[in-house]
């Protein structure tokens, strides 16, 4: 009484006891429960607060983000606006050698392309473009250096007779007295034809039958080459000059190509559906000429293994299921009460195939009636029993028939 125990009814509530954060108690009775436990000023998540990570001091909102794997300013990013981030999308960092994170195509291994940048990252601009000066000579080929590689050939050199070679780049080579097609390029610099300005060495190379790079080979690389040794060029042609298997009359196999360059694929093998039913040979078609025969199909009556199981206008040979079929003589197919060998019944129908109706019947009927003449009194009863089996006979009969046509 008169003490600062805050809860006197809980032992673990008193001044001296240890406060425990977030779980809505003052243990300690010091006014409140511990909800910023790394004391930076912003309560934890857990307790409805925006600090992500309530045991480091450095990591809150407004906390300067560092390049340490850390989320240090609780906006969902971590290490943004350090080299440790990839701001580009290119997927290296400037940690990781990116010379121009703010750049997607400059990075180390980009292409590097003519435009003033260094696309990947090596500390040179441009190299291997047109733009760089590869000869170190002072000029480009944008330039006009027109031998990028020779620092002794570039615009306003001094043209040297008898080398060979167009030394101010003015396309003369030797003034023009050694370069007689004036293509560049004399007899001593390895041009092959000096009559033809089309040849010279590095020319693109023509399907004209002439060497125009003068490299030794005529037309490579071009569809007047057989490059695949098969003896036809893609101009004679050749559907797939790389592969000497492949060209016009070969023999077509089931490989999934055109062997014969017709412009089919595995024709007349077993792999390709000729009939176009959708199955091939290979796939189960019994006759990959005929669209209507495939397995699964409904068989029909034509003598065709129309579903290719074995089998011959199976199920259908004897519809009414009466073990006789219509070729056998069953008048009737239909009706499981009509085929040679049943007995007749008198119910209206041929039921023996023999092209007579309820033969007999008539018979029957008069002895019937005979009979109930001849017994007097007794003849009601009589009459009563023969008209009883002939109603029973008759709903037997009708009964059949019901379940035939069933």
């Amino acid at each position: 009484c008169g003490g600062d125990d805050c809860d006197d009814s809980v032992r673990a509530v008193h001044p001296d006891a240890t406060e425990v954060a977030y779980d809505g108690i003052d243990n300690d009775c010091d006014g409140a429960d511990l909800t910023d436990v790394d004391g930076d000023g912003v309560d934890a998540r857990v307790v409805g607060g925006s600090d992500c990570d309530d045991s480091d001091a450095g990591v809150r909102p407004g906390a300067t983000e560092g390049a340490d794997g850390v989320d240090d300013d609780c906006d969902g990013t971590m290490d943004e606006g350090t080299d440790w981030y990839d701001d580009d999308g290119d997927g290296v960092t400037e940690s990781g050698g990116d010379c121009d994170d703010a750049d997607a195509t400059s990075f180390p291994g980009g292409s590097e392309t003519p435009d003033g940048a260094d696309e990947d990252c090596d500390g040179t601009t441009d190299e291997g473009t047109a733009l760089y000066d590869d000869d170190g000579d002072g000029y480009s080929e944008v330039d006009g250096d027109c031998n990028d590689g020779d620092v002794f050939a570039s615009p306003g050199a001094a043209e040297m007779d008898g080398n060979g070679i167009d030394d101010d780049c003015d396309g003369v080579v030797d003034d023009g007295v050694f370069d007689p097609d004036a293509d560049g390029y004399t007899d001593d610099a390895g041009d092959c034809d000096s009559g033809n300005g089309a040849v010279y060495p590095g020319a693109l190379e023509l399907p004209d039958g002439l060497d125009n790079d003068c490299d030794g080979l005529v037309d490579e690389g071009t569809t007047a080459y057989d490059d695949d040794g098969d003896g036809l060029t893609e101009a004679g042609g050749d559907c797939d000059d790389t592969d000497a298997g492949v060209l016009p009359d070969a023999t077509e196999a089931s490989n999934g190509r055109d062997d014969d360059c017709d412009g089919l694929v595995d024709e007349g093998s077993d792999a390709r559906d000729d009939d176009g039913d959708g199955l091939s040979d290979e796939a189960g078609d019994c006759d990959d000429t005929n669209a209507d025969v495939r397995p699964g199909t409904d068989e029909a009556d034509n003598d065709v293994d129309d579903d290719c199981d074995g089998l011959v206008d199976e199920g259908i040979d004897d519809l009414d299921g009466d073990g006789v079929t219509a070729a056998d003589g069953d008048c009737d197919d239909a009706n499981g009460w009509v085929n040679p060998g049943i007995e007749e019944m008198c119910d209206g129908i041929d039921n023996t195939c023999d092209g007579e109706i309820d033969e007999g019947c008539e018979e029957v009927e008069s002895d019937e009636k005979a009979d109930v003449a001849e017994c007097g009194c007794g003849a009601t009863e009589a009459a009563s029993g023969g008209a009883g089996w002939l109603v029973a006979l008759g709903a037997l009969v009708a009964s059949r028939r019901r379940r035939s046509r069933a």
